[in-house]
């Protein structure tokens, strides 16, 4: 680390604590030496570290770096400090080039009362999805529906309660985190709903809010009420609104979270059973989403459990400081950077870290984020040459290892990394904003040119910052806001001057735009941005999908009529006796073009006439066969009776579907019938 061989304590051989008086005399000592040509030997001088020079010049530096009083803070953070015993003799055995010893002395010092973290690891990552069990019902009590990752329950009775549950196989004895989000759509306020944990048969624990602004944890054994947490009002909770419920249990104790805030604990208890769901009480529609379960495993993190006393609060820091110096000398050590940053962690967001300051800066110095902000800046000078190369580290972990300091210090880290791609991404969504209001008629390729100018912004952006990141998320919201908004312009311009739909005309903008709203969903981090993305592709698949309704058939391009298309009819048999066989008839129409029209005159299909009509029909082939070959030698090579001889020759190479059974049987809406049980063929007695 720069700051760590040129350090000016480390150049002036001083103790960070040093007096004024002090200062003064050791530099007057060391200036004298230089004039004279010659070196004094020092306790800074470190073999592990560079080799230092202490001409005039740099002597005088030196002095300039520590004259004020927050200066004189700024560069403490780069060299050791002299608090205690234990500090003492680790100082001694580093003087003397025995960095393990060191380490050693001030690692013990560091972790002798370390407790035990535990981190969540994903079991589950959404119980929605995963489990095929969920039960779905439409009656006169309740509405149940699955819808992807997300399940709607809607009460439609102001009496009883629904209580879909699966099994997710978590077991009780680990430890765990099961959460949920959930938004109240509409019902009555003061009712609850929530999870439902552990349960089998008439036996389960529940932990639910009401949308008024309350909480509550209960029991249930044999369906009889136990209730063990009474209701309580939370100012965390999103009234009428959306929530996210989290339980987490630790060895005996289960912690109760509404949006990331603790609001209660309590005793623990066994599972009934491993049935996990919802309950949702008296005329409510509520949706739930990510349904996702965790277990939580022991953090072998290093740092991870320190308990930060007056006592190792400056082994901390010193310990930090010499692996920043480890990490840097000669090929980047990954490992050592970890370490030090993650102590360095500590030395910052503690209260202790005042009571430094005003020992190194004096009593009347306030703290400001500059201090933290030249740590950092340092911290990224001396690792230019590694950041994003592949014996190096990454920016996305480089920011990583800071996620514990104060919020100040990512912001700073932010603003270095992605500030010009995120203003990059904002200034394209602001240009096809406006463009796309003056053009709606454009707005297709509006859209596709800012997904185009944008991707490789918003992907570093995500890279570096990680999804979970808040500011990531704004931007990346807002973007998959501005594509979809230009799908729904395109579509709203396929509209004639009544305000009807043209129909074909907009089902070719959604197909043109499918792509794009895909790409819109992915990008969407939050529930709100998801649900607005899936709704309008949902909507343009929908539209994509009803093509067949609004172009012919056959070829899937020209425009139906009344007068060109093509009618069928189908059979299905209602009974069968003695008396004979009853039966429903029902024309069906599918769409065609007049070219195909023209084209189906002399398609001749043996499965699509009857006995009776083949004699005629084979007439009328020839006839027509004898009019087109006429034409055909009068020099017109695109003659109908050419298609045909193409089609009978080798049909795969046309697109435009035949007339015959077998094809016309492929149309969705006669597929769908002869599922249940309709066929071409009349019935016969």
């Amino acid at each position: 680390m720069n700051l760590i061989n040129n350090n000016p304590y480390r150049v002036l051989g001083l103790d960070i604590t040093a007096t004024e008086r002090e200062i003064a005399k050791q530099i007057n000592t060391l200036s004298t030496y230089a004039e004279m040509g010659k070196s004094k030997a020092l306790d800074t001088d470190m073999p592990f570290l560079n080799k230092i020079i202490r001409s005039s010049f740099e002597i005088e530096e030196a002095k300039k770096q520590i004259e004020q009083s927050e200066s004189k803070l700024q560069y403490s953070l780069f060299w050791f400090w002299k608090k205690n015993s234990v500090d003492e003799l680790a100082l001694e055995v580093l003087k003397e080039g025995n960095v393990q010893k060191a380490e050693e002395l001030w690692d013990k010092a560091i972790f002798f009362n370390q407790e035990k973290v535990y981190v969540p690891n994903a079991f589950i990552g959404n119980l929605i999805q995963f489990s095929k069990s969920w039960v779905e019902a439409d009656d006169e009590d309740h509405m149940l529906k699955k819808n992807e990752d997300e399940f709607v329950i809607e009460r439609k009775k102001e009496t009883s309660y629904s209580i879909p549950t699966v099994y997710s196989g978590l077991n009780y004895e680990d430890n765990w985190i099961i959460e949920c989000d959930l938004q109240w759509k509409s019902g009555i306020d003061n009712n609850s709903y929530g999870i439902v944990f552990g349960k089998e048969k008439g036996n389960y624990f529940t932990f639910q809010l009401a949308a008024n602004g309350y909480y509550r944890y209960d029991k249930f054994v044999d369906w009889s009420f136990n209730e063990l947490i009474k209701w309580k009002e939370s100012s965390f909770i999103n009234k009428r609104s959306s929530n996210n419920l989290r339980i987490k249990k630790n060895n005996n104790e289960y912690s109760f979270y509404i949006n990331n805030n603790l609001v209660d604990t309590f005793q623990s208890e066994q599972f009934f059973g491993q049935f996990f769901g919802f309950k949702v009480n008296s005329n409510q529609k509520i949706s739930f989403r990510n349904f996702r379960f965790s277990k939580l495993i022991e953090d072998n993190t290093y740092g991870g459990g320190i308990n930060v006393t007056s006592k190792n609060y400056s082994s901390i820091k010193n310990l930090s400081i010499l692996y920043l110096c480890l990490s840097t000398s000669g090929k980047l050590d990954l490992e050592y950077f970890k370490k030090g940053i993650s102590l360095a962690r500590y030395f910052f967001v503690n209260e202790n870290f005042e009571e430094y300051s005003k020992l190194i800066a004096g009593e009347k110095y306030i703290y400001n984020t500059e201090v933290l902000h030249f740590y950092i800046n340092d911290i990224l000078d001396s690792l230019r040459i590694y950041i994003d190369k592949s014996d190096g580290i990454s920016s996305n972990v480089l920011i990583t290892c800071f996620k514990n300091f104060p919020t100040e210090a990512q912001q700073f880290l932010i603003n270095r990394f992605v500030t010009k791609q995120i203003q990059n991404v904002d200034n394209e969504i602001e240009k096809a904003n406006s463009e796309r209001k003056k053009s709606e008629s454009t707005a297709i390729e509006i859209g596709k040119k800012l997904v185009a100018n944008t991707k490789s912004d918003i992907l570093y952006t995500k890279d570096v910052l990680g999804e979970d990141n808040f500011q990531y998320q704004i931007i990346a919201d807002k973007l998959s806001q501005s594509i979809v908004q230009c799908g729904i312009d395109a579509f709203n311009s396929c509209k004639n001057p009544n305000g009807d739909i043209d129909y074909p005309k907009a089902i070719l903008s959604e197909e043109s735009y499918l792509n794009e709203y895909e790409y819109a969903l992915q990008l969407a981090v939050t529930e709100r941005a998801k649900e607005r993305a899936k709704e309008n592709l949902d909507s343009c698949k929908s539209y994509i999908k009803s093509k067949q309704n609004y172009y012919c058939w056959f070829c899937g391009n020209g425009k139906p009529g009344d007068e060109t298309n093509f009618e069928i009819t189908i059979y299905k048999i209602t009974s069968r006796d003695f008396q004979g066989v009853k039966y429903q008839y029902v024309p069906i129409e599918i769409p065609r073009c007049s070219n195909c029209k023209s084209y189906h005159k002399y398609d001749f299909h043996f499965e699509s006439v009857s006995g009776e009509t083949f004699g005629l029909g084979f007439l009328g082939l020839l006839i027509g066969f004898a009019v087109d070959i006429s034409r055909f030698i009068l020099g017109n090579a695109y003659s109908i009776i050419g298609k045909n001889i193409l089609r009978m020759t080798d049909s795969t190479k046309l697109p435009i579907k035949d007339t015959s059974h077998s094809s016309i049987e492929k149309y969705p809406l006669i597929k769908e019938r002869f599922k249940l049980g309709w066929k071409f063929e009349k019935p016969k007695a």
